[in-house]
């Protein structure tokens, strides 16, 4: 096949590339010819010939040749885009994870300590329990003199006198109905109480409140229950009632576990100065919405 190459200085058609013209001797190069100095302007990736040189007598040149790119290199940087890839999708799943665990705990935090609006005892279309006040708002001493709602009265609900050496738990002492949460009243067995004391526990431990009575009572009842709750759900621990009568014991009800279950008391307290109303929960106190319905001294 007739080569088109061609000498720069004299046009001597060249049988083969080589770096020097036979006829001439004039340097060609790797631009010897035209087909070669086109392909030379060509992209690099597009181009016909090889840019090196012929070996031949008259030149001692080594050939050059093109470097061949290794795979290694492109196979490695792969390799660390994956990894990296799959290391953030890792670690974006467990904050997701961690996200979602920490949103459920505290759904279940407030559902205990917060209000809810289908709650059991919430209702739009009836007023507010009267507000709650935290432990710290009640005196820690007995008062000097008796309310005038148990010196006047013949039947006195107990949810009318002033409390003191109040110990609250996961919600603060309601008074007259209201459950503790400060916007739900105490509700067991459909049935609305306004007439109650809410008295939730803590955890392991005890609530309490003291009434001064002055010995003025003669008799004491009502009943001891586990409201519906906000989601009508039973404690998650037995709940017990205590009575204590200037300090003694006096009453203790059976433990309570289910939800609306309620135990009803008549006690005698003549002469009883202090009057200490307890609610105590041995482990876990969610659910353990307790409340005293109807409490009521009577002369």
């Amino acid at each position: 096949m007739a080569s088109d190459l061609e000498c720069p200085e004299c046009q001597q058609k060249l049988s083969k590339r080589t770096s020097r013209c036979p006829a001439c001797n004039a340097s060609i190069g790797a631009a010897g010819g035209r087909e070669e100095r086109e392909d030379r302007d060509r992209p690099a990736t597009k181009r016909k010939y090889r840019r090196d040189w012929d070996d031949d007598d008259d030149d001692d040149r080594p050939t050059r040749r093109p470097q061949q790119k290794s795979g290694v290199g492109s196979t490695l940087g792969v390799v660390f885009v994956v990894v990296g890839i799959v290391v953030l999708l890792m670690c974006g799943g467990a904050f997701f994870a961690f996200t979602q665990f920490k949103k459920a705990a505290d759904n279940i935090r407030d559902q205990v300590n917060q209000p809810f609006p289908n709650a059991p005892g919430w209702n739009p279309n009836r007023p507010a329990p009267p507000p709650v006040k935290d432990a710290s708002q009640y005196g820690r001493l007995e008062p000097a003199q008796v309310d005038p709602a148990l010196r006047d009265g013949l039947i006195v609900p107990l949810d009318d006198l002033t409390p003191y050496d109040v110990a609250q738990g996961d919600w603060k002492l309601g008074l007259k109905g209201a459950i503790g949460d400060g916007s739900s009243w105490v509700e067991v067995n459909k049935t609305v109480y306004e007439r109650a004391i809410g008295m939730h526990p803590p955890n392991r431990g005890a609530s309490r409140a003291s009434f001064k009575l002055d010995g003025l009572a003669r008799t004491f009842r009502g009943e001891a229950a586990i409201a519906s709750g906000v989601f009508g759900s039973d404690p998650w621990s037995p709940v017990t009632f205590r009575v204590y009568a200037d300090g003694e014991q006096i009453w203790q009800s059976a433990p309570l576990t289910k939800r609306d279950q309620k135990e009803p008391f008549r006690l005698t307290v003549a002469g009883v100065r202090r009057l200490t109303l307890e609610v105590r929960c041995e482990d876990s106190a969610m659910y353990a919405h307790a409340a005293w319905l109807e409490p009521t001294l009577e002369k």
